[in-house]
């Protein structure tokens, strides 16, 4: 992370010098004001650093060197790699059942202060989430049998009209990105499986104004 870092922020000082006519701009942006000799007083040091102008020049004409940005691309990839599934060990749903409309109230978990430093929201206390528009649907999916997948998807998709956002669990999402092209597939997470109570998988969450629906699936009905 810490190259990948280091390697945006010489593009970006790429990009920014050419726009200045990247060789001598630089110093013609930060060119000094009047200069006033004050005299001296007590010992001169030589400045022995090197000049960080020229570090930069140099540093960006090495990065963007076709070795280096083969590098970042994979470095990239890596990490797309490991965020792009969440393995959860989440047991199935043994049977169909369902909770009625309710409030959505959310649990602040740590303070809510305002810029001046005012804490608005304190950790523990209870607020009613604000109302959405319209009616929308988090659909949680699991992936460790892709037919079982399939079948889940292809469900919700018809149960919730299409209204479906799927939080998908031990699957790569960019399978079904493939296999669904326009769904909106997300992998998973411990916080969004705690804050939306989802007590076993598939389950779908229904949310229309500031209430909620929870709904769970048997995982048999998936299988054939």
């Amino acid at each position: 992370m810490k190259n990948i870092l280091i390697g945006l922020l010489l593009i970006t000082t790429t990009i920014f010098a050419s726009e200045l006519n990247y060789n001598n701009s630089l110093r013609i942006e930060a060119k000094a004001g009047p200069y006033y000799d004050f005299g001296v007083c007590g010992k001169q040091y030589d400045i022995t650093e090197p000049d960080m102008y020229e570090i930069i020049i140099k540093g960006v004409q090495e990065f963007q060197s076709k070795e280096n940005l083969e590098k970042l691309k994979e470095q990239v990839k890596e990490i797309v790699k490991k965020k792009a599934t969440f393995k959860t060990d989440k047991q199935y749903c043994s049977r169909t059942y369902e909770y009625p409309w309710h409030d959505d109230i959310y649990t602040y978990k740590e303070d809510i202060k305002n810029p001046f430093g005012r804490i608005i929201k304190h950790k523990g206390e209870k607020s009613l989430v604000p109302a959405i528009q319209g009616e929308r649907a988090l659909c949680f999916v699991d992936g460790k049998n892709w037919k079982s997948l399939i079948n889940q998807v292809k469900f919700m998709q018809k149960e919730t009209n299409g209204k479906c956002i799927y939080i998908v669990q031990n699957r790569d999402v960019r399978d079904l990105w493939k296999k669904f092209n326009g769904y909106d597939f997300y992998p998973g997470s411990e916080n969004i499986l705690e804050r939306f109570k989802v007590e076993c998988l598939p389950a779908i969450i229904k949310m229309k104004g500031s209430q909620n629906k929870e709904i769970f699936y048997s995982i048999e009905q998936f299988k054939n």
